[in-house]
């Protein structure tokens, strides 16, 4: 866990930018991405931190959010701010 795990490496799958002899590029080189952090250093996490999560990166213009989340049963705080 920690700040350069799952998370970095989705970024780098979707947004690294090609042709520049590092050795790997991602899908899209101009993404602009927002990197918001919910999980400790152990990769805990809470619902609360989930929804200021989504609700930080609504408010800061976010228009596609990806989160790889696994849990158990349904979230209400949790699916209402995601719609």
């Amino acid at each position: 866990y920690g700040a350069n795990s799952h998370g970095t490496h989705v970024a780098g799958t979707i947004g690294a930018h090609g042709d520049n002899g590092i050795g790997f590029s991602g899908v899209c080189w101009r993404a602009r991405i927002m990197p918001v952090r919910i999980f400790d250093d152990t990769g805990f996490t809470s619902s609360a931190a989930i929804v200021a999560g989504i609700e930080y990166a609504v408010r800061n213009g976010a228009r596609v959010i990806n989160m790889s989340l696994g849990g158990y049963g349904d979230n209400a705080a949790e699916e209402s701010a995601i719609a």
